[in-house]
């Protein structure tokens, strides 16, 4: 998908705009410095999430004493700091995690729960004598030499302690933690690569390097070990990596994003396909996988060995869409879509979403004349935020920025989710170094920026220097606020019904009460403003339907793609020769089926009247009970292929 067809398809009115816009810088809400007081290195992995109330929590690493919101730590033996703020960005509360060895903690990960729990992993390294590692003080516990600790805590929204676990045995020095997904039941999974052994203390025995996904719920209880269709391979210095994880509790899969490159010293194995290590130097080849509950592979997606591409980062929306941000040569393919700069033949960041068949929905890349690259993107209701760095200038459909300093700048993005069009680009500068390396969206569309600098920083009205005795970057988090705090946007959802005759049922199941409703069926008709519209469309393809609900808050949006198939296919009287008969009066019967496919009978409104799991190749389904009409009945087989056929009632 070129830029030219992303811009006529998603927002085809900007094609009457001949001219590029400069874009504007917005003013934060508020802004914080956090340091430590010693020097170190930089840090690993950064971390942003927001709960149901507004606070926001962040993971930063540092060394000293810790300081943030105006407060220092009490302890010295620092590496790794969660601090929390409420809505107004005054700190609520500070976690400290440390040993009594410098640079011997890495927090990495940080995941939230709907209940109010807070959730850590990360990695203590193998040193060479016996350490004492505290996380606050909370717990303690003693590493022999020689052994590394992987760890797993969780606290409350207030920052009380709530439990400690050690997914990993002390002894398994060559392990770090690759992952951890939290839905929000509080079911925790935590990935690594695991060796022969036993784990958990005792929970589980692993007979098979591999990797792994260990559930435990939300009070800490081991559940279960998944076992992953995916073969470890080594880097050159003989460590191994995993790359990184997520899970989607909508479709119950599990998504791996790696970027592979000339480090490792074998290929990959992902299900039966081979990835080999990229043919140019210096590339690297950028793979996505999806594995079913399983842990099977469903499918897997590589980029072109011979021209760079990497994945920074993936986050998966409510309808298991998946939404990628990273940097990408000119010419790379990836899941059949092209790579272009519009500025120039070199890297440039890119942003996609595909939806659970690893189809692309949409493409978008920058335009650069020297680099530019996204580190960190999110997504909620309608709305993308990424940040990242760039150098040059830089342009996203109408908006450009240029860099006018010796260091590249960061930047931000605004973007609509379900076009991926451009529609705010900001900067951040700093007179030194600046890294912008996550952004995290709430609920209410605000936008958290994280990131690193060294020299001075202004943010709005904030303004901070550097401590040249800490550490060697300080960190920054700051907020742009869409609306106030105290103020909650209502939460827009909707269901797609059967198409019938008389059009298709859409059905509005958000929040409420709303002052206004609008809908967009996304074939050019006017928006009406029904709570559960029908609406006809009058010929088959793929339409972009859209709610919008306002109250005093503000509006907000949802949107979903529909595809309407021609009366003789989907939903129109085709009868499949392998479903029969049709019409029925007691039941029907289906083969030529994978084992364990799923199968759900619905109304013509969509309400599920049963569901099955074949057991084997032909299933009878009884329909007794249900009253004469016409119905539909849905097939997904494990690969998540869906298919769906009508049937009548007698």
């Amino acid at each position: 998908m070129n830029n030219f067809k992303f811009i006529f398809w998603g927002c085809c009115i900007l094609l009457f705009q001949t001219t590029v816009l400069k874009a504007q810088n917005i003013s934060p809400q508020w802004a914080k410095q956090i340091y430590g007081t010693k020097g170190g290195g930089a840090a690993i992995f950064q971390s942003i999430a927001t709960d149901k109330a507004g606070n926001i929590y962040a993971l930063s690493d540092v060394v000293g004493n810790a300081y943030a919101g105006g407060q220092f730590s009490t302890d010295s033996t620092v590496k790794s700091l969660l601090t929390s703020w409420n809505c107004d960005g005054n700190l609520r509360w500070m976690k400290t995690f440390g040993a009594t060895s410098p640079n011997s903690n890495n927090a990495i990960h940080l995941g939230l729960d709907t209940l109010g729990g807070i959730y850590i992993s990360g990695y203590v390294p193998a040193s060479q004598v016996s350490l004492n590692a505290f996380w606050n003080t909370d717990t303690a516990i003693n590493i022999p030499a020689g052994n590394q600790l992987t760890y797993l805590i969780k606290y409350n929204s207030q920052g009380q302690f709530q439990w400690f676990r050690t997914p990993v045995d002390n002894s398994k020095s060559d392990v770090n933690d690759v992952g951890l997904s939290v839905s929000p039941t509080g079911d925790v999974y935590y990935f690594a690569v695991l060796d022969t052994g036993v784990y958990g203390n005792g929970s589980f025995t692993i007979s098979s390097r591999k990797y792994y996904a260990i559930r435990y719920n939300a009070a800490g209880t081991y559940q279960t070990v998944i076992p992953f269709d995916l073969t470890p391979f080594k880097k050159s210095n003989n460590t191994y990596s995993a790359g990184f994880w997520r899970y989607d509790p909508a479709t119950d899969r599990f998504y791996s994003y790696i970027t592979y490159d000339t480090n490792y010293s074998n290929n990959l194995l992902v299900g039966n396909t081979i990835i080999t290590p990229p043919t140019t130097t210096n590339s690297k080849v950028a793979v996505l996988a999806a594995f079913n509950k399983q842990g099977q592979n469903i499918w897997v997606k590589q980029g072109s060995s011979s021209k760079h591409r990497s994945i920074s980062d993936v986050v998966i929306g409510n309808d298991g869409t998946l939404y990628i941000a990273g940097i990408s040569e000119v010419g790379n393919v990836f899941c059949n879509d092209t790579c272009t700069n519009t500025s120039g033949t070199g890297r440039t960041a890119y942003m996609m979403a595909l939806d659970t068949n690893a189809s692309v929905l949409w493409a978008n890349y920058s335009g650069t004349n020297n680099f530019s690259e996204i580190n960190s993107i999110s997504k909620k209701n309608n709305t993308i935020a990424a940040v990242g760095r760039y150098s040059g200038t830089l342009t996203w459909n109408l908006n450009s920025l240029t860099s006018i300093q010796s260091y590249p700048p960061g930047y931000m993005l605004r973007a609509n989710a379900a076009t991926g069009a451009v529609f705010q680009l900001s900067q951040l500068n700093s007179s030194a170094v600046l890294n912008t390396e996550v952004c995290f969206l709430d609920k209410n569309s605000n936008i958290y920026v994280k990131g690193q600098f060294t020299g001075n920083l202004n943010l709005g009205t904030d303004s901070f220097t550097s401590q040249p005795q800490s550490y060697s970057f300080n960190h920054f988090l700051v907020k742009y606020k869409n609306v106030p705090c105290g103020c909650n946007l209502l939460q827009p959802a909707f269901n797609i019904g059967n198409t019938t005759s008389s059009g298709t049922q859409f059905t509005y199941t958000g929040q409420v009460p709303y002052v206004t409703i609008t809908w967009d069926f996304g074939d050019g008709s006017a928006t009406v403003s029904a709570t559960n519209p029908i609406h006809l469309y009058t010929s088959p393809g793929t339409y972009l339907v859209c709610v919008t609900v306002t109250d005093t808050c503000g509006s907000n949006t949802i949107c979903k793609y529909i595809k309407i198939e021609s009366s003789t296919s989907l939903y129109g009287l085709t009868k499949y020769s392998n479903i029969y008969p049709n019409p029925a009066l007691d039941e029907i019967i289906v083969k030529n089926l994978q084992v364990e496919s799923i199968l759900v009978v619905s109304d013509i409104y969509g309400r599920r009247m049963k569901s099955l799991v074949s057991q084997s190749s032909t299933i009878n389904i009884n329909i007794e009970d249900l009253n004469a009409g016409y119905y539909i009945l849905s097939i997904t087989d494990k690969k998540g292929t869906r298919e769906s056929y009508r049937f009548m009632k007698q």
